[in-house]
């Protein structure tokens, strides 16, 4: 496969690369639902308190980066995997 395919993959979706792959299954299966529920629980406001997701603007920009973060450092991961 196309490292580099596989890594734009696993950047934009996390998991789907090593799933592609066939290597670590079970890490990229984790990784791909730790991103869903992720990526859904950041449109829904808490109903009784701000546990784990933010509510401020400030506190929505800081969750952005740290998973845009966590999506570029799977992707490379991918990347430099797909190379072996």
């Amino acid at each position: 496969m196309n490292p580099v395919a596989v890594g734009i993959i696993n950047a934009v979706i996390p998991g789907v690369g090593y799933l592609m792959l066939r290597k670590r299954t079970i890490f990229g299966a984790l990784i791909l639902i730790s991103a869903a529920t992720w990526f859904i629980g950041g449109f829904f406001e808490p109903v009784t308190d701000n546990f784990l997701i933010s509510t401020t603007p400030e506190g929505k920009i800081l969750e952005a980066i740290s998973l845009m973060t966590a999506m570029l450092a799977f992707g490379y991961d991918a990347y430099t995997l797909a190379k072996e």
